[in-house]
């Protein structure tokens, strides 16, 4: 995102675990003339003592658990000024169960719906995906928490984060998510999707 915001902003501050996407950011913004500061540490762990006009999330508010789900919204909302926004994209659980859907679809009509059945509940195993905390891992190995439109609804309202716009889906074309072994149905009803949305940190005259 970094080229498109070089004429827009004079300061940006990067937020990752990891060094190695921290000094792509850092050059990237030297490159456009960006003044960048750069924090390697866990959302969980947040406090900078500073306040932000606006907070840019994509696919990282993806802990194991709801609570710290919860735990890094809270952190974001501290480190909002007043009126201020999150923008945010949120990986979508739904799309794990309308995946496992079509999949089966597909089983069933290549196989029989026996064959179909164990084929689900086998990825469902491996993928260690998890219907009621909405987590699933996406690797076969690290855990991640996903999203649903009412948890997004349930947890923000929770840490006092207001939805101004969405949850609304982000659409992925089924050429591209091919690629990444989501499978292949250009005839089904829906391409797979992200969350999006827009919260804002009220000023306290508009909290309730």
């Amino acid at each position: 995102m970094i080229p498109y915001l070089a004429e827009k902003v004079v300061k940006l501050t990067g937020i990752d675990k990891s060094k190695g996407a921290l000094k792509i950011a850092t050059e990237l913004a030297q490159k456009h003339g960006i003044k960048f500061i750069q924090h390697c540490i866990d959302f969980r762990e947040l406090d900078l003592k500073e306040r932000y006009d606006l907070i840019v999330s994509v696919n990282s508010i993806i802990q194991e658990s709801r609570q710290d789900i919860l735990l890094v919204l809270k952190k974001l909302k501290q480190h909002l000024k007043p009126s201020a926004k999150l923008v945010a994209i949120l990986p979508s659980y739904d799309t794990t169960v309308y995946l496992r859907s079509l999949w089966y679809d597909h089983y069933v009509t290549l196989l029989n719906k026996y064959h179909a059945e164990r084929i689900i509940a086998a990825f469902k195993i491996a993928k260690k995906a998890n219907d009621n905390d909405h987590s699933y891992a996406d690797d076969g190995y690290n855990v991640q928490g996903y999203h649903t439109a009412e948890t997004i609804k349930e947890e923000f309202r929770a840490v006092g984060l207001k939805l101004i716009v969405g949850p609304l889906k982000v659409y992925y074309p089924w050429k591209l998510t091919r690629k990444f072994d989501y499978g292949y149905f250009p005839h089904a009803k829906e391409e797979i999707w992200d969350w999006f949305v827009v919260a804002e940190n009220p000023a306290k005259k508009d909290q309730t």
